[in-house]
């Protein structure tokens, strides 16, 4: 694994993606998923984790790990206890990722293999006709009006 460089105060986490190499780690997986997340838990600056379980047919896992800042993620990341579980649950594994982002920042990027719902390319597709509808709309009704109150006085004239 890759040392984590600088030390800013930002909020991080840090995306864990494991491929299991067949179906049969998944009951060792998921003891070794026991005794790791709540030792993530204790470490200072842990801020929450959330676990993306594999769909059907699919023995991917994908880990969430948010903590304070850089140098409490670098803590945990390098801590020996993580570093001497991570070894035990290698040989299960088929792939492993690791991918770090500051703020929100992975909200915003979907997986490669995962393709978008039905219902938010509607949404999109809706959204870009009534952009173009409003750009093309006649001028005279984009302009402000003046509309006079019907028991207005007319200037004398």
């Amino acid at each position: 694994m890759k040392r984590l460089g600088g030390g800013a105060r930002t909020a991080v986490t840090l995306i864990v993606e494991h491929e299991l190499a067949d179906a049969d780690s998944t009951a060792r997986y998921d003891a070794w998923l026991r005794e790791i997340l709540p030792l993530a838990r204790s470490f200072a600056g842990h801020w929450g984790m959330d676990i993306v379980w594999p769909g059907a047919g699919s023995t991917r896992y994908t880990l969430e790990l948010r903590f304070e800042g850089l140098d409490q993620l670098r803590a945990w990341v390098d801590s020996p206890e993580r570093v001497a579980l991570t070894a035990r649950i290698e040989p299960s594994l088929a792939q492993e990722t690791l991918q770090v982002a500051s703020g929100l920042e992975f909200l915003f990027t979907a997986p490669a293999d995962v393709p978008p719902r039905r219902c938010n390319r509607f949404l999109l597709a809706l959204l870009r006709s009534m952009a173009r509808l409003a750009a093309g709309w006649p001028s005279r009704f984009r302009q402000p009006c003046a509309v006079r109150h019907p028991t207005a006085r007319r200037p004398a004239g």
